[in-house]
């Protein structure tokens, strides 16, 4: 699709084992340590959490540095668990809301106190205090797969190897449940997706079709019905058997929307590069309906022989002043 400017790099997570992680939305909880709550002035026994947001490009790597941001003479830091969604839904009960976590990492909550403190005075949004260029530091994220869900588990910060903060994940005054459940029944929409995962597809072990033994094949149709019962609004079904992708959309209430899924499902993905015959190389699934990877690299030749050449821009796409008329003022 074309845009009106250069469309921005899509921020991604480190996932340990496996391919980043793509951040979509960066959801903070506010004052969910009881210490931390009580530092800043609140009672911390369990008022109604609420939410601030950071923009996913706010995202910073391990190992990347930082710089003093503008506007501030009071820089903050506060260390988080960081929790990654792998979908979401609506209507999600507390137990059965650590089925969307993809997997944990920590990461950094960095503030412009001053800034946010001037904000609240206003009654005014903290977006200046919270929300600027790399103000989220973020660990690596560990899979639940290989981790397990976290319940508890020292989390502490160093600063040139002084510890600054320390605390443990059972100190939070609302569980990692607790806060999905309240978040996506609150109108978070958001897309199942089942089969294979390209995203994960070093922690699945291969990048192959699913659902071609009995037990992976129910464990495929579970995950879909979970992501439907958790409220998707639709279920993308990628590289599984037709059978299996017609299982699944015959068992769930919403939309299958199938890539390398078969004529199955209730919809197709085919993407754009694809489509267009961008690659070289063709997946099974994929249906070229154009040759342009040639002609796009022609077209790119001509155009840069012709500004090395100075053939372009010719006159006739050239710009040029009126000749002014002169009077002789008689």
């Amino acid at each position: 699709m074309p845009y009106a400017i250069a469309a921005p790099a899509i921020a991604t997570v480190p996932v340990l084992g496996g391919d980043p992680f793509p951040v979509h939305r960066i959801y903070c909880v506010g004052r969910n340590y009881a210490e931390h709550a009580r530092e800043m002035g609140h009672d911390p026994d369990r008022e109604p959490p609420f939410f601030f947001m950071k923009p996913a490009d706010a995202v910073v790597p391990t190992g990347a540095t930082v710089p003093y941001p503008p506007k501030t003479k009071d820089y903050q830091h506060e260390i988080e668990l960081v929790v990654a969604l792998a979908k979401g839904g609506r209507d999600v009960p507390v137990e059965r809301a650590l089925d969307l976590v993809y997997g944990y990492a920590v990461g950094l909550d960095m503030t412009r106190r001053d800034v946010q403190g001037e904000a609240k005075k206003l009654g005014r949004p903290w977006d200046m205090g919270k929300g600027f260029d790399q103000s989220a530091p973020c660990a690596p994220i560990s899979p639940v797969s290989k981790v397990g869900h976290i319940g508890k588990g020292a989390i502490w910060l160093k600063v040139n190897g002084e510890i600054r903060q320390k605390g443990d994940i059972n100190q939070l005054i609302w569980s990692v449940a607790e806060t999905i459940a309240y978040l996506v029944n609150r109108g978070v929409p958001v897309m199942g997706h089942v089969g294979l995962r390209p995203q994960a597809v070093n922690v699945d072990g291969a990048f192959r079709a699913k659902g071609r033994t009995e037990t992976e094949r129910a464990r495929v149709v579970a995950e879909a019905e979970a992501a439907a019962d958790a409220g998707a609004f639709c279920v993308v079904v990628e590289g599984v058997a037709e059978s299996l992708a017609v299982e699944i959309t015959q068992a769930i209430d919403v939309p299958t929307i199938g890539i390398g899924a078969s004529a199955g499902c209730d919809g197709q993905i085919l993407v754009t590069d694809d489509m267009l015959g961008l690659f070289e190389w063709t997946p099974k699934f994929v249906r070229r309906y154009a040759d342009l990877k040639g002609e796009i690299e022609r077209a790119a030749r001509a155009y840069a022989d012709d500004v090395r050449a100075r053939r372009f821009p010719a006159p006739a796409e050239t710009y040029y002043a009126k000749a002014r008329s002169h009077s002789s003022g008689k």
